[in-house]
Parts: structure tokens; sequence; C-alpha cells
């Protein structure tokens, strides 16, 4: 899913954009956050989810709940800086064991050398379709 930010945009057209993201009806995050079908159409239609609704609409989003927080208007923007390293810190606090943790951090590091070093570049993606006709 691509990352949806937050910019000038009210909650619910947000919350619409990562459904599309998602390719996810209403029912499915009312499944996925087990919130009910009307509150998700609720906020769908403008009004603002209280917090415990924003914390199971980020865990079932799999954001940060301050990312939801500052989509609803209860906290400030961040640069888009922050944002990335607040996505850094919420995927490190999802693993469930400590040593799963300091692997990923192991090689955010190893690519923070290498990008120094100039041997890391990043090579754009193949689709799977043209490496089957190459």
């Amino acid at each position: 899913m691509d990352y949806v930010t937050i910019v000038d945009m009210a909650f619910n057209d947000w919350l619409l954009a990562h459904l599309k993201a998602s390719n996810w009806s209403q029912a499915e995050l009312a499944k996925r956050s087990g919130l009910t079908r009307g509150a998700v159409s609720n906020y769908i239609n403008g009004r603002t989810p209280a917090e415990g609704a924003l914390r199971k609409i980020a865990h079932a989003l799999h954001v940060s709940p301050e990312t939801v927080f500052r989509a609803a208007g209860l906290l400030p923007p961040k640069a888009e800086a922050d944002e990335l390293t607040e996505r850094v810190e919420h995927i490190l606090g999802s693993y469930k064991y400590p040593e799963t943790k300091e692997r990923a951090l192991a090689y955010l590091e190893f690519l923070r050398i290498e990008e120094e070093k100039g041997e890391y570049r990043v090579k754009p993606a193949k689709h799977p379709a043209s490496s089957e006709t190459s």
C-alpha cells in the first residue's frame, strides 16, 4: 500500500484515501478494526472518531496512532522527514521480539554505511511480468 500523506486533508478524505490505497471497503475496515459499520460510515461522512476509535483505525491500517491523530486534527502536522521517522518507529515497535528489532536496526545501519561509501544504489523494481519476457 502506498503511504497516504496528510496535507490539508479532512479526516474523512484521509480515511477514504487509505481505504482506496488498501482496496478495502468500509465493511472491511470495520471488520479489521473492530468498529461497527455504522461507526465507519459516520467517520466517512465527516464525524471525527473518539480516541479509542482512532487507535483501532491506526491498528487496522498498520499506521502509527500519531499519524491517525494528525489526520483527525488532534495533533499538529509534522514535516515529511518526521513522518518517515515516525513510520520507522512504529514498525520497530510492532516487532514482538527484541532480537528482531536489533536485526532491523543493524540492517538500517548497514544501508547507511553502504550509502556513505557510495556502494549502495537503489535500483528500480522490475515488474514481474517484464522479467518473464526478458
